[in-house]
């Protein structure tokens, strides 16, 4: 069984994702993000395609942008980068991407990714985790995989850096 918690340190970034919800995701970003956190990111993310594969089946990610500060240059050409190299069956392994932005700031960052990165496009930005639940939860009833039992908006608790 894949541990349902992971948690990546570097510097002033945390990034926590977490799969308790399995097939949805929240991974949960604090601070501002760092190259060497953004590199371990993408290496987690690899775990979850890995399960999704394993398992036959697919996930709902929602990254929780809501404690992050804006990335430096630097790491947004990394973010675009990783993200470009994915492979190939990602999108298809991820049937959904939320993104919860909270801040303009950072709704600016998120806009301006989608901008050059194709496979953002179709993500979802909403204004908080509530309303990120309930997109998960539609995008699973409307893709026929079954919700997970353990996830309600009343019930989910965000997680501390």
């Amino acid at each position: 069984m894949p541990a349902e918690v992971t948690s990546i340190r570097d510097g002033e970034c945390t990034i926590i994702v977490d799969t308790k919800h399995w097939p949805v995701v929240f991974a949960t970003w604090f601070g501002e993000p760092t190259e060497g956190a953004v590199m371990r990111y993408f290496a987690a993310n690899e775990a979850l395609f890995n399960r999704a594969r394993k398992e036959r089946t697919r996930f709902v990610l929602v990254t929780d942008a809501a404690f992050t500060q804006r990335p430096s240059p630097k790491v947004r050409k990394l973010i675009a980068q990783q993200t470009n190299v994915q492979p190939a069956d990602s999108q298809e392994l991820a049937v959904g991407s939320i993104i919860i932005v909270e801040s303009a700031l950072i709704r600016g960052v998120v806009t301006a990714l989608t901008w050059i990165l194709p496979r953002l496009k179709d993500s979802r930005i909403v204004g908080g985790v509530d309303e990120a639940i309930d997109v998960a939860l539609r995008i699973l009833d409307d893709q026929r995989l079954a919700r997970p039992v353990s996830l309600s908006a009343k019930t989910y608790k965000r997680p501390a850096a």
